[in-house]
């Protein structure tokens, strides 16, 4: 039997590496080359559509894309949406330059710190009380890729990124 011909409209963040990403003016990472072979198979044509952090619901729910990738995560239920089941566990990692002499977490006292606007890991940052009473201040980004260029120009002493993040741009 024949499937319906049909475009399947893909939201994903434009900086999640390695998830899910612009490079040289294309999507690629292994959430967009999962769901692209997925839509081969089905015979779907599939069409990438670059959202903000912290506006995936509303998204979905207007039907403006079909499905979030790219490290989309909730823990509060996503009321009205449904969940795959996870895929893949990531933590959380301070970043900071070789040269700062920033080593552990304990370090950061006064000192700034940057984190992606609306995104899991902000939320990880606020939730450690301990260390929000510590640091000096904390700047919001658009992506980690940001993240990590006001990490290189000084903005920030040490960043907040995705373990997957930090080993695809470290390692």
């Amino acid at each position: 039997r024949r499937r319906p011909e049909r475009t399947y409209i893909l939201g994903y963040y434009r900086g999640a590496k390695p998830l899910c990403f612009e490079e040289n003016g294309a999507v690629t990472g292994f959430d967009a080359e999962m769901f692209a072979e997925i839509c081969r198979r089905l015979g779907w044509e599939i069409r990438y559509q670059a959202i903000d952090h912290g506006t995936a619901e509303v998204e979905l729910k207007s039907g403006n894309v079909d499905c979030v990738a790219g490290g989309y995560g909730t823990d509060d239920g996503a009321d009205g949406l449904s969940l795959s089941p996870t895929y893949l566990d990531c933590d959380y990692e301070i970043v900071s330059l070789a040269s700062s002499g920033i080593n552990r977490k304990g370090e950061l006292e006064g000192k700034t710190v940057g984190t992606v606007a609306s995104s899991a890991m902000g939320a990880a940052l606020e939730a450690d009380t301990g260390l929000m009473e510590n640091i000096g201040a904390v700047r919001a980004f658009f992506t980690e890729d940001d993240c990590f260029a006001a990490l290189n120009s000084g903005m920030c002493d040490a960043v907040i990124v995705t373990s997957l993040y930090a080993d695809y741009c470290i390692n």
